[in-house]
This record gives structure tokens, sequence and C-alpha cells, in this order.
């Protein structure tokens, strides 16, 4: 979504050349708690921050102004360590301008209460980190662009596809999980609690479809776990999977526009079985949602229903639920603001670890 990197980043203009450093802050809570990707006005900053489970008073662990590096990735989601520890992103370093260049992009580590950010090796052009559940390997994601030697109508034309990859935290054992294909995107969003299996959006431009897959670790190949569905995301006992049903909106592509119109969240069982909708906002479109440690209640964020010319607008509330699809409520407004400029919040995760659960929520 390049228009809204442009947006979050202010790229180009005299808000992105106005930016400050924002500090670096202590500790994130006690008792559950969320971390997730912060925008803010006056002065521009964009954040990785954590806060109590009803958002209150949040602290930044990373990123900041344009003098910050590394700046996180507004188009990268966040994963905790299991045992709460550590936040993996996808940072850009470098000069500001080609910033947003997928070469620019590491997967970073940073502790709960702001210290010891570092990246990791090998990680170059890695996105949307996913921990394992022993807590010493990350899964990311890496796009691949092949140039053709011919130039067409448009220029120098390739091909690109985005592949999955492995890594431990140090840098070492990188492997590479699924392979190379010309307009296919594989992107891990979580491993099964026993590290078996590694769900991922598998998006094909040719066939012009998104699903969700199962990748078997041991070898044996993957398998499909929903159709025309994106984001799968275990819960914390492996017992449920909650995921993004898509759907087309007039004449647009599902994996031009990504997920700009993954529009409900669902979830189903771990066998497949008992498919349930979870949401139903003709207005609005859900984003990935992040289990509560207690498996109990989901959080996501919205934004605006896509059009035929566009994907949707930057995320409006942060949102809960419970896991049954009760209790929908809203834990921030709709862009809200912060002395009177514009705050909005993105991929907010909860933290996990023994003492966080914040359980089902009481209608």
């Amino acid at each position: 979504m390049p228009g809204v990197n442009r947006r979050l980043l202010g790229l180009g203009g005299v808000a992105l050349a106005s930016l400050v450093i924002t500090a670096a802050a202590t500790a994130g809570p006690d008792g559950p708690g969320l971390a997730f990707l912060r925008f803010s006005e006056q002065p521009d900053a964009l954040t990785i921050s954590t806060s109590d489970a009803a958002l209150g008073g949040p602290e930044t662990v990373a990123g900041g102004g344009a003098g910050a590096r590394p700046l996180p990735n507004p188009s990268s989601g966040l994963a905790w360590s299991p045992d709460g520890s550590l936040i993996a992103f996808s940072g850009m370093a470098g000069p500001l301008a080609g910033i947003l260049l997928p070469e620019r992009r590491r997967i970073y580590l940073v502790e709960a209460d702001g210290g010891g950010n570092r990246a990791i090796p090998a990680t170059r052009g890695g996105f949307g980190p996913v921990f394992s559940p022993d807590g010493q390997r990350i899964a990311f994601a890496k796009t691949v662009r092949r140039y053709v030697e011919r130039q067409g109508p448009l220029g120098r034309t390739y091909w690109k596809g985005t592949t999955v990859w492995s890594v431990g935290l140090d840098g070492s054992g990188l492997r590479q999980l699924t392979e190379w294909a010309n307009g296919v995107d594989d992107v891990p969003s979580s491993f099964s609690p026993d590290g078996s299996v590694l769900g991922l959006t598998h998006r094909d431009v040719f066939r012009d479809r998104a699903d969700t897959v199962a990748l078997r670790l041991d070898g044996r190949g993957s398998y499909v776990l929903s159709r025309d569905a994106a984001w799968p995301r275990y819960s914390p006992d492996g017992s449920r999977i909650a995921f993004l049903g898509i759907r087309r909106v007039g004449g647009t592509s599902c994996c031009e526009q990504g997920d700009g119109f993954s529009v409900d969240l669902y979830a189903m069982n771990a066998d497949r079985s008992s498919r349930q909708r979870l949401t139903e906002t003709p207005a609005k479109a859900e984003r990935p949602a992040s289990w509560d440690p207690s498996g109990e209640r989901l959080v996501y964020t919205t934004k605006s229903a896509p059009t035929e010319d566009a994907s949707g607008d930057l995320e409006a509330s942060v949102m809960q639920i419970n896991a049954d699809g009760t209790c929908l409520s809203r834990l921030s407004v709709a862009m809200p603001r912060v002395r009177g400029h514009h705050v909005f919040f993105r991929d907010p995760v909860w933290q996990p670890g023994p003492g966080r659960e914040a359980g089902r929520i009481a209608c």
C-alpha cells in the first residue's frame, strides 16, 4: 500500500522534514498488555508502543521521527516473543531518501522496556516477523524481484514473488521455507503452539485470489485452511484459528490491493471445522486479529470499507471481541486526537506470558 506508506511517513513533504525524534520510554505495563504501531501528527512520529489492555498510557519502545533508526516499517506487523520479553519488527534504516526500499529493511528485536534494539543478521529485506513457540527462531517474509532484460511499454519489467524464511535470533541457521514463484506471495502469520505448522497467507496474482495455508515444517508439504482468506492466527492452545474472510469489491483485484478488502473476522477449529463469522461490518474492513493469552478475546483494527478505486483508508478504530463473537467493543475511537492532533494505531498484538491474560469481555 504505497499510498498509505507515503502518508504515514509524509515523504517528499514539509511534514516529513519537520519530524522530530521521539524518546524511548521505560518498560511496558504489568498485567494484560498490548504492543502496536502508533502514528501521531505534529510532531509526526511513527513508533512501536506498548500499553495496558485499555490502550492507556502508551509507552514508546522503538521508532520516532525522521532521525530515529530503525524506523518501523508501516506495512509490517509486530510479534512478541513467547515469554513477552521481546518484540520483533521490520525496521527501516539508512538515509531518509529511499527509506521505503525493500533492501533498507531488516528484522529487529527490542526489549519490552525499549532497550537492546538490534538487527537480526541475514534478514535483509525482511518483514512480517513471527516468533517460533520456543522463542529461538523468527519466521519472516522477503520479496524477490527479478528484472527482465527487455523494455516493456512502461519501462523495465520484472517478476516478483514473496517467500518465507526462518532464522535464529543470532542470525544463524537461515532457511528458506517456501519456494519462489512469479506472482506468488507467501507471508507468515503464526505458528501452531507445538511448532509443527506455520500458518501463511498465500496470494496468487495470476489466479487473483488469496488463501490461508498451513505449512508443515517436517517437509510434508502444506494444505489449505480456508479459501478466500488471509492472516490465520492460532489460539494460544492451538484449538482455534482466527482469520480474515476476503470478498471482491467491484473490479478490484484481491492480490493487487492486498488486504484492502479483507472484510470480516472469522474463527474455526484447527481441524477446519465449525467455521464461525465473528463480525459483520459492511462499512468497515477488519485487519488481522491477535489472541489474548487466555484465548478468550481478540483485538484488531478496522479501516474504512474499500471501493473500486481504493483499498480503504488508514486504520480507524481498535476493536476487541470475545472468541465466540460476543461483546464487540471499541478500545479507541476513530482517529483519536492528542492535543488536537491525529493519532492512530495499527496491528495491536497481545503480550503473552503468565499473568497477562485479559480473559473474557463482560458484556
